[in-house]
């Protein structure tokens, strides 16, 4: 069984809401380090502009879904 099935599945399903979209960020982490893509290797102590672009967008969906959660935890508490 696939780890995210199965954190859903497992999951109080009071507290399921709170759960990180597992699937959702592991298919971005997935389009990223895919093989194949003809990506150039990045050079030590360079930055890489799609590595940095990827970083950027994976934090912001982490703070999208971390900020979604709070605000449902906030208006269950009122």
């Amino acid at each position: 069984m696939k780890f995210g099935q199965r954190l859903e599945e497992q999951s109080v399903p009071q507290w399921s809401i709170h759960n990180v979209d597992y699937n959702s960020l592991k298919y971005q982490i997935k389009t990223q380090t895919t093989k194949d893509q003809a990506t150039a290797i990045a050079i030590p102590g360079h930055q890489d502009p799609s590595l940095q672009k990827f970083e950027e967008a994976f934090y912001l969906e982490l703070t999208r879904q971390h900020d979604q959660r709070v605000h449902v935890l906030h208006v269950a508490e009122l």
